[in-house]
């Protein structure tokens, strides 16, 4: 399962964190070897498994085009928490990032249009919330919920009420770690 791939790289990122915090004076060689180790792991949720093929999110401009009839407009599949916000040297240097990295990895997709993603551009660099995951799409993205067709209200959408959707689709539900059913 592709959750038992995540936690083999969890884990090896894990590792690699602790060996640097257990031992402050590790060479410099030593840690950009770990670094790279873990960057190598990061990249890796970057390949979702195949039921993500149809995110459980979508935006209204993909609707709109779908309702067009126009199939072959060019989308993006964006990990709304981004990936890009953990690296090596910014888990080495911030080892509470883990935890970011592990809701990134399961943390909603959602299917937006290349001019959604053009609006979104000036909101990436200061990602608001990983707590309230779509936070940055108030006021410029309408999203919806594909289990149910339901649109999200994207200023008060937590990351747990992701879970709880999640939750809803036996394909994603193995996927859910307990630590994150705690505040669902």
């Amino acid at each position: 399962k592709w959750i038992d791939i995540i936690k083999v790289y969890e884990g090896t990122i894990k590792h690699h964190l602790d060996a640097v915090k257990n031992n402050p004076k590790s060479s410099k060689r030593e840690k950009i070897a770990r670094r790279v180790i873990i960057d190598s792991c990061l990249r890796a949720p970057g390949d979702y498994p195949l039921f993500y093929a149809m995110p459980l999110y979508i935006s209204g401009g993909f609707i709109s085009e779908i309702k067009k009839g126009n199939l072959k407009f060019p989308k993006i599949k964006e990990h709304v928490i981004p990936l890009s916000l953990c690296s090596g040297t910014k888990m080495l240097e911030n080892p509470k990032l883990f935890e970011v990295y592990q809701k990134s990895v399961i943390g909603p997709i959602c299917f937006i249009t290349e001019n959604e993603d053009k609006s979104l551009k000036q909101f990436r660099k200061n990602h608001p919330n990983i707590e309230k995951p779509f936070l940055r799409y108030s006021e410029l993205i309408e999203v919806y919920n594909t289990l149910d067709g339901s649109k999200i209200d994207c200023s008060v959408f937590s990351f747990y009420d992701h879970i709880n959707i999640m939750d809803k689709c036996p394909a994603y539900r193995s996927a859910i770690k307990p630590e994150f059913r705690k505040g669902a």
